[in-house]
């Protein structure tokens, strides 16, 4: 069973306040930009500030929810995103210990620019990528955007391929598309099993203007629809989903991974013309789309706030220092809604996260130290909240100073390595809450027990423990020596 703590104010304001959120320019849909982008964002899509702290976080309950999904397809739920799985990115994949690796590469206005004419010769640099990851034993998510012109629900001007939403009368030709990519990639030498179905589809693409409309993003959304278009995505998933499992039975199919820029507490919401993006999940529900996926793919994000140790996410009302990285929360919203809507036997992903510096024009020292810290605290909390797979965006990328690795900045890699040598493979024994003002998760591993903790208030705090250690472990992966009180601050130490 899952005993989560779900806010009981979940709606916020649509004023977009985080730090380095970039915010949409007036008339334009409500929107947060989560992932590098192949489009120019203005200046002022910076937010207002890298140094406000979160206030006025919810109260807490608990909901206990029916287990959806235990992850048996990897030992661990580290993953990297990447820009290529070659080279040097190819190296640090092997050296973190990453079991999970995320390509946003197949386009299928590439593949099909003329409806039934394939071109499948043009993914030959993919191609040996995909049988790179499966020959070094990584999982790869697979993410599959971009709709031929012929194939869009609102064809854009000038003619071209578009993120955006696939007609109706189209949603056979895409799944016949996606029946023979899998039967093509998902055997040896390729062994792709998760195909994810657009990015970000929760974005209206009138977001961007022409010529940029196929962005990286898989905008599918529609502010002018109740539910921003989660009904019309939910019914192509379901056209889709047959065609692709008769490819292949053990195909995984994820849906595209969410924005979910902020909660909203009931839907429909918004104004007529102009709905709230924050139900385009529940559309899919709704419409019955749970019979179309087999997991649920989000993205999660958390904003430097100008300190070292202190990060935040002001959309959703969390923090360092109040709940922890806001993927705990944004997980809570999603199953609250998959046990609302009766669905099971799902699991959800996170396909993309990251601490981020919008503010910062160069390599932040205090930025990337908070950085490392913030690691060892976003994958345990991942593991407790029974999340199969977690991917870091990205490996070697500057947008918004979210790399994993830097020459300049090496320790967000050696923090993510030590996170990785300590959790993987972990399930959790329980929250630790003995400890007034410090947050932290018990695991086990056979027979093997490991607890992390730090400071959640921000403060320093001495915890005496209830036996003497065998081992202490630093979130660089330093040992430290073996005490029975412990001064526990924002840097997280793991207990053996």
């Amino acid at each position: 069973m899952w005993k989560i703590r779900v806010g009981i104010t979940v709606a916020c304001a649509l004023a977009l306040v985080s730090c380095g959120q970039p915010v949409a320019p007036a008339g334009t849909p409500n929107v947060l930009v989560s992932a590098a982008t192949d489009v120019a964002l203005p200046d002022t899509a910076q937010a207002a500030s890298d140094q406000l702290t979160s206030t006025n976080v919810g109260a807490v309950t608990t909901v206990t929810l029916p287990l959806i999904f235990n992850s048996t397809f990897a030992n661990s739920i580290f993953g990297v995103e990447t820009t290529s799985i070659t080279g040097t990115e190819l190296s640090l994949l092997q050296q973190s210990g990453a079991s999970w690796v995320r390509r946003n590469g197949l386009i299928w206005s590439g593949v099909e620019p003329t409806e039934g004419a394939r071109n499948w010769n043009s993914l030959g640099a993919l191609e040996q990528e995909m049988i790179t990851a499966s020959n070094n034993g990584l999982h790869l998510i697979l993410v599959v955007r971009s709709t031929p012109y012929w194939a869009q629900k609102n064809p854009i001007t000038p003619a071209g391929p578009s993120c955006g939403a696939v007609d109706a009368s189209k949603f056979g030709a895409y799944g016949a598309f996606l029946h023979d990519a899998v039967a093509r990639y998902s055997v040896p030498p390729y062994n792709v099993k998760f195909w994810e179905i657009g990015n970000e589809p929760d974005v209206d693409p009138a977001y961007f203007s022409a010529p940029n409309q196929d962005s990286i993003f898989g905008c599918m959304g529609d502010r002018t629809d109740p539910y921003y278009g989660g009904g019309h995505y939910g019914q192509m998933l379901q056209a889709i989903y047959p065609l692709i499992k008769s490819a292949n039975p053990m195909a995984q199919v994820l849906t595209g991974g969410l924005l979910l820029d902020h909660p909203i507490s009931s839907c429909p919401a918004g104004t007529v013309g102009n709905s709230d993006m924050a139900c385009f999940f529940e559309g899919i529900l709704r419409s019955g789309g749970a019979a179309g996926f087999d997991g649920v793919s989000f993205h999660a994000y958390d904003y430097f706030a100008a300190g070292l140790g202190k990060y935040l996410n002001g959309n959703w009302q969390t923090a360092w220092n109040t709940t922890g990285p806001v993927i705990i929360r944004k997980a809570h919203f999603l199953k609250s809604l998959i046990q609302n809507y009766g669905v099971t036997g799902k699991y959800i992903m996170v396909g993309e996260t990251a601490l981020l510096c919008g503010r910062c024009t160069e390599l932040d020292p205090v930025s990337q130290a908070t950085k490392a810290q913030y690691l060892a605290q976003l994958y345990a909390a991942a593991i407790s909240e029974d999340i199969s797979a977690v991917l870091y965006y990205d490996m070697q990328g500057s947008w918004n100073q979210s790399q994993l690795y830097s020459s300049a900045s090496q320790d967000p890699f050696h923090a993510y390595i030590a996170a990785q040598a300590q959790l993987a493979g972990m399930q959790v024994l329980t929250e630790v809450t003995s400890y007034p003002g410090v947050m932290g998760y018990s695991f086990l591993n056979g027979s093997q027990p490991v607890t992390v903790l730090w400071s959640l208030d921000g403060a320093t705090h001495s915890v005496t423990l209830p036996a003497m250690p065998s081992t202490l472990i630093d979130y660089l992966g330093l040992s430290l020596s073996p005490t029975l009180s412990i001064s526990v601050g924002l840097q997280p130490i793991f207990i053996h």
